[in-house]
């Protein structure tokens, strides 16, 4: 009955995940600009470029409503924790069709600000702000295709920004030679922008902090007790005892700093030791299990110290080096590898505020099939805590 019901629990929370997922909340401190410049905090919700560009979707706590704010509602919006930075302004998002409002992201505010549209295509839309006016840095799209196969260089993808390089020979060979990529035309346009001020120390307004990358990897190293339960208490006409053993493993945890971060894919390797006894003889069966894990695991984003967690997916447990201390020839650890599914709740508790370092408690129920008797299923009950390291 309790391994039907972990195999109902496992179905139901890869359900209630993947009609969720899109709907998850990703809520970061930030504030809105409103049409008359004041400014308003709260929480905003921090996904895609393109999902960001469309809406700011924002509450002013945790116990009130969000609502969808389209642009040209407010002047723009930004998150206080990343530097991230959106303001509302018309382009032509299709060549042709009539301008659109949408939020730019403001990757450097100055004298000639630089802005970023996430059009879905590869390289994304760069625009120079001049005067008050929006130009387009990229090559057209009929430019491209005309060309055909082109090396990936400033040059070739942003022909448009050496117009603003005149005169700046060191930045026009710099221009010339680099690269496309989003850090060095930021790199470029800051260098031009410090040339043309005056006051370089107060040219920069605003500069957005560029990561490496929207990926989140935590490892958690654990230990912990296992106990695991058979279906029967008697084997080969033998009563039997199954004495709790340790358990160690290392879990990584993998999740988007920038969508559905609540939820991680994690993958887990543990070893634990399997002790059969017989209550009334001298034999003695062990054995070493590895069991391999893989799922979904949801954390709730809780702003205090401890966040609630809960993780569901498939296991395979193998079993090795088994020993046979019996007198007799009966042998009950078999070695193959076993199916099945876990269920595991806990919670995190924070170490340091930006919960780089946190410890993980869990309790956990799995089931498989019985590595002494395999027409059965049998349960493995287990708690643990551990260190974890976000990087």
């Amino acid at each position: 009955m309790q391994s039907k019901f972990i195999t109902l629990a496992c179905i139901c929370f890869t359900f209630w995940t993947s009609s969720n997922i899109f709907a998850q909340s990703n809520f970061k401190q930030g504030y809105i600009i409103s049409l008359q410049r004041d400014t308003i905090y709260g929480l905003i919700n921090y996904r895609t470029d393109r999902l960001n560009a469309k809406c700011c979707i924002f509450q002013k706590n945790e116990c009130t409503e969000s609502r969808e704010i389209p642009p040209g509602e407010i002047l723009g919006y930004r998150f206080t924790d990343n530097e991230r930075y959106y303001i509302s302004r018309s382009i032509e998002v299709e060549k042709g069709k009539q301008a659109e409002l949408v939020f730019l992201e403001c990757l450097i505010q100055s004298v000639n600000s630089l802005y970023f549209y996430n059009d879905d295509s590869e390289d994304g839309i760069y625009y120079m702000e001049n005067e008050g006016k929006l130009i387009k840095l990229n090559r057209n799209n009929t430019e491209k295709e005309a060309t055909g196969l082109y090396p990936k260089s400033m040059k070739n993808c942003l022909p448009a920004l050496n117009y603003f390089l005149n005169g700046f020979p060191d930045l026009q060979t710099q221009f010339n030679q680099a690269p496309f990529t989003r850090n060095k035309v930021i790199e470029i346009v800051k260098a031009y922008n410090d040339k043309i001020c005056n006051n370089p120390e107060e040219c920069i307004l605003f500069k957005t902090e560029e990561k490496a990358h929207n990926l989140n990897v935590a490892i958690t190293p654990y230990g912990g007790i296992t106990k695991y339960k058979t279906a029967k208490s008697t084997y080969a006409g033998d009563q039997i005892n199954i004495k709790s053993s340790y358990l160690a493993g290392i879990n990584v945890a993998f999740s988007s700093s920038r969508f559905m971060s609540s939820f991680a894919l994690s993958i887990d390797l543990s070893i634990s030791k399997l002790n059969v006894l017989e209550v009334e003889g001298r034999d003695n069966y062990s054995g070493t299990s590895l069991t391999g894990k893989i799922g979904i695991r949801y954390r709730y984003p809780s702003k205090i110290g401890i966040r609630p967690l809960i993780e569901a997916g498939l296991l395979s447990q193998g079993m090795f080096f088994s020993n046979d201390d019996s007198l007799q020839n009966t042998h009950y650890i078999d070695n193959q590898i076993n199916p099945g599914a876990y269920v595991n709740a806990g919670a995190q508790i924070r170490l340091t505020r930006n919960w780089k370092h946190s410890l993980d408690l869990r309790v956990q129920c799995g089931i498989t099939k019985d590595c002494i008797e395999r027409e059965t299923m049998s349960k493995i009950w287990s708690g643990y805590i551990g260190y974890s390291y976000l990087f």
